[in-house]
């Protein structure tokens, strides 16, 4: 596996090809060091997280700009590997701190984004896992079992199992009730408690807001 990550950059810093030194060079060595035994490479999959330095940016201009993320690094790893094949392309959800406007959009975009492009999978949002006292950063563990996640998700996409998002799919409002459906990787739905920073945390009211033009509704 290349690592090749660079912190607190924005989906433009990054398209700028600024920052694509450390992930170019990463590729050509592991290629070289291949060569020199004998072996082959290929490459399985990307896992692309990165999102929260667009927080404030709007739905429409991340959702085209992760479109073009992905065409850029399927024509890196084409050239670097002489291969047409369409690569596996994961991407990740951000969350806590970072989630940003009341609309969400950075997060609607990744999921979105992953819905309707072929061979791009989404891995939900690390909102969840403890986080060190500013927030800003996750826990050393945390970091692990998000990778453990992106690495169960990538394992049955390459042997052909469905990936279902965790999303809402539906709403319908009677009256003073309202019907929220999920897709859910393994029913059934369950709430348990989330992490505010370091204290796990049971929300009375499940995570969900309801607003109107006056505000949000109790």
């Amino acid at each position: 596996a290349i690592e090749a990550g660079t912190g607190s950059r924005s989906i433009a810093d990054l398209l700028s090809g600024d920052c694509w030194d450390r992930l170019v060079s990463a590729i050509d060595y592991v290629v070289k060091a291949a060569s020199a035994q004998g072996y082959e490479v290929c490459v399985p999959g990307i896992i692309y997280i990165q999102g929260e330095n667009d927080n404030q940016q709007t739905y429409d201009y991340y959702l085209s700009q992760l479109g073009v993320m992905r065409a850029q690094m399927q024509q890196l790893v084409s050239s670097k590997f002489g291969t047409t094949r369409d690569v596996d392309f994961y991407v990740g959800q951000i969350g806590g701190w970072f989630a940003g406007s009341a609309e969400q959009n950075v997060p609607r975009a990744q999921m979105d984004f992953c819905k309707n492009t072929p061979n791009t999978h989404f891995i939900e949002s690390y909102q969840a896992l403890p986080s060190q006292p500013s927030g800003w950063h996750l826990l050393a563990n945390s970091y692990r079992w998000m990778g453990c996640h992106a690495a169960k998700i990538a394992h049955k996409v390459r042997v052909g199992q469905k990936h279902t998002i965790f999303r809402m799919s539906d709403a319908v409002h009677s009256g003073n009730t309202l019907y929220v459906s999920f897709d859910v990787p393994v029913p059934p739905l369950q709430f348990q408690p989330a992490y505010l920073k370091s204290v796990a945390t049971t929300f009375s009211d499940k995570g969900f807001t309801v607003s109107d033009g006056n505000g949000d509704l109790k």
